[in-house]
């Protein structure tokens, strides 16, 4: 029968997961560990470097990458310590690959923290987190049922799902990663996802199919959200870029105000995206594949200028393709964008007739990207 504890980080001034897991990690009677974790940052593996330089040939580790928050400079540090980690791409926005494991296998036991705490400095320090530390016996049936699962499943990921998972052993498969987008740099607060940002073809960068998810039963998603059009067919490691707040007068161009005047346009925001820098991420990585030119005039030589197609779709009924131009104001000395305020907007063009109605008001607008230039807007 498994022997139990409760870390409740945060929560009781005793219970800290670096300490627990320094612990788990000296335990020289184990001959293997697993390491999985969602998000890895430098400050977590600093953490346990020593530790990990002693067991480098006996230690796997599983890392989630393309989530917006594992690093470049992480990656990196585990590579110094001998160890060439498991980089795990779902290929989709919209799962992420979560599981947070550190595991120890002895011939007798296998020791186990598993819970909410990630490989980040905060997750095994400052934040509050709840794990399990369990100490499973070999001798145990039920116990070596559950670690017979463990070393199979995670033995065999890699081999399952070559698509999704690489091993990475060089620096230079670590720069590769983050050009496409796939890595944080921890010197710039950016954000990556898994269309990338590389300026090659969209081809080149939706090579990761999204990741089989398996399930004994149908998962459905609780939403009110109006489906989309019959007409939008997703591309592989391609789809939603971008999920905006409920929309207001100014994006709609109907201000009410009588110092206020409809300007055409409507500016991207963070909206409801975590972990972007809105100054940065539409220009460098929702529209990176975009053919971007300067401003002829003089006067606005800053602003950098594009064009894509984008079919219009409102509750449910598309409104069909429409080529509309963009706008990126490209100084970072203005105050604008000292105070991180959006930067890149839309034009609305000749769909404005439509765009402009008031019955949109605090309706929320979803951004597709289908591949090349072309993009499906959806306000519903």
């Amino acid at each position: 029968m498994a022997i139990s504890r409760i870390l409740l980080q945060g929560l009781n001034a005793e219970d800290l997961h670096a300490a627990s897991l320094r612990t788990l990690l000296s335990d020289r009677s184990a001959a293997t560990f697993i390491i999985s974790s969602a998000y890895v940052r430098a400050g977590g593996i600093d953490e346990i470097t020593d530790l990990l330089k002693n067991i480098a040939d006996k230690v796997t580790i599983y890392v989630g990458v393309a989530n917006g928050v594992t690093s470049s400079q992480a990656l990196k540090q585990l590579i110094a310590c001998g160890i060439s980690p498991f980089a795990v791409n779902m290929g989709t926005l919209s799962r992420i690959f979560h599981p947070k494991l550190y595991a120890a296998f002895s011939s007798d036991y296998v020791k186990v923290i598993i819970g909410s705490a990630n490989l980040t400095f905060s997750g095994l320090n400052g934040n509050i987190e709840i794990s399990t530390e369990l100490t499973l016996s070999r001798q145990d049936a039920s116990d070596n049922n559950n670690i017979i699962m463990l070393e199979k499943t995670f033995s065999q990921l890699h081999t399952q799902y070559p698509d999704n998972i690489k091993r990475i052993g060089h620096p230079d498969e670590v720069d590769a990663l983050a050009a496409l987008g796939y890595l944080e740099n921890e010197d710039i607060k950016r954000h990556a996802v898994i269309v990338g940002s590389a300026q090659t073809s969209p081809d080149s960068i939706s090579l990761v199919p999204p990741f089989p998810i398996l399930s004994s039963q149908k998962i459905t998603k609780k939403t009110k959200r109006t489906p989309l059009a019959k007409t939008f067919t997703p591309r592989l490691a391609l789809g939603e870029v971008w999920r905006g707040k409920g929309l207001k007068e100014r994006d709609l161009n109907i201000p009410t105000g009588k110092n206020t005047n409809p300007t055409g346009s409507m500016f991207f925001k963070k909206g409801l995206m975590e972990n972007i820098d809105q100054r940065h991420y539409f220009r460098d990585v929702v529209f990176a594949n975009l053919h971007w030119f300067y401003d002829e005039n003089i006067h606005k030589k800053h602003l950098e200028r594009a064009t894509a197609q984008f079919e219009i779709v409102i509750d449910g009924i598309s409104y069909g393709n429409h080529r509309l131009k963009l706008t990126h104001d490209s100084r970072t000395d203005s105050e604008t964008y000292r105070q991180n305020n959006s930067v890149t907007q839309i034009h609305w063009g000749n769909v404005k007739d439509f765009i402009a109605q008031p019955a949109l008001l605090g309706k929320y607008v979803t951004l597709y990207h289908l591949g090349d230039d072309r993009y499906q807007l959806v306000i519903a």
